[in-house]
């Protein structure tokens, strides 16, 4: 693995809530990279990334 793929990860969201207000939406895949946040474009979940030591 390049260095360049050590810095980032791939998440996906397909909706956010508890059962009472459980939003879903089609699932996106997202690309984080290392001490950055993504927000899911449908349901402005946050997503982070960060390096273990």
């Amino acid at each position: 693995m390049s260095s360049d793929e050590e810095n980032v990860t791939i998440v996906y969201c397909n909706g956010e809530g508890d059962d009472a207000g459980y939003i879903e939406h089609p699932k996106v895949y997202l690309i984080v990279k290392i001490g950055e946040e993504v927000s899911c474009p449908y349901c402005s979940k946050v997503f982070t990334f960060n390096a273990h030591d």
